[in-house]
């Protein structure tokens, strides 16, 4: 090989061949990225300002006596009162859009309303044109609307036997009052029950019904007269006292072979 020709070998082989790649690194520039501007910072949320409480409406307290005076009740108030927590409550059925899916064929006995119910209704099923019988036992239902719908709450009902030894169980309900019994701004329904033979001792049931932070409406219930033998085995009789504070106190007896006398505290509140 001549010496022009290996130089110019020389030459192309350092350049590259024709057509081939290059393996030479790339003299592309770097590129520096633009800096992002800082996002803002998130805006505060504003103070959130409780509401102010309701004014109490209540001015004194709730109080169911006994039916008669009775010497054991007083004797029983005069002690000092054993502490019981709260007393338990009963969620409402519902809510439902309309009263007739929770009770239907119910005769209005009361209508009322306070907040927070836009409607307070005490019915009782049944005719009340008739007797009541084998074919016609009314039951007595609390109905309330709220703002999420109606609720429903079976107080009382009569009870007719099927044998003849046993004697029938007249329901009555008394004394329904909207008002604001816990001091809260609020409203609580109270009602008593009485259920028993035509002619003879009734029992006697006490319910307070309200609504909580849940929202759903619950009610509370005490058996405040129970019959039997005076003072005999499951005997007993109270009075019942509910504060605006949301206290509650029972005083009174429970009957049996050595009747013991019962003073009781405890809270109410609404779930």
């Amino acid at each position: 090989m001549t010496r022009p020709l290996a130089a110019a070998c020389s030459l192309a082989l350092a350049c590259g061949a024709p057509g081939e790649p290059s393996t030479a690194p790339s003299a592309t520039p770097s590129t520096t990225p633009t800096p992002q501007a800082a996002p803002d910072p998130p805006t505060p949320a504003p103070p959130v300002t409780p509401a102010p409480p309701i004014p109490s409406t209540c001015s004194a307290p709730f109080v169911v006596p006994p039916r008669h005076p009775d010497a054991w009740i007083d004797q029983a108030a005069a002690s000092p009162a054993h502490p019981l927590g709260p007393w338990g409550t009963r969620p409402m059925q519902g809510p439902s859009p309309d009263r007739e899916t929770l009770v239907n064929g119910c005769t209005e006995l009361l209508r009322t309303s306070a907040p927070p119910f836009a409607e307070v209704l005490h019915c009782a099923t049944g005719d009340n044109q008739r007797p009541p019988g084998p074919g016609n036992m009314p039951n007595h239902h609390l109905l309330v609307r709220t703002d999420r719908g109606w609720w429903a709450y079976t107080l009382t009902h009569t009870y007719w036997p099927h044998r003849r030894e046993d004697e029938v169980q007249l329901a009555r309900v008394t004394d329904v009052v909207v008002a604001d019994r816990l001091g809260d701004g609020g409203v609580e329904i109270s009602a008593l029950t009485e259920v028993g033979p035509p002619g003879g001792f009734k029992n006697r049931d006490v319910f307070i019904c309200g609504v909580g932070p849940s929202g759903v409406p619950a009610c509370a219930t005490h058996r405040i007269d129970a019959g039997g033998p005076f003072h005999g085995e499951g005997a007993r009789s109270y009075s019942l006292t509910v504060t605006c504070a949301g206290s509650f106190e029972l005083a009174g007896w429970e009957g049996g072979k050595q009747p013991k006398l019962v003073h009781a505290a405890a809270t109410l509140a609404f779930p």
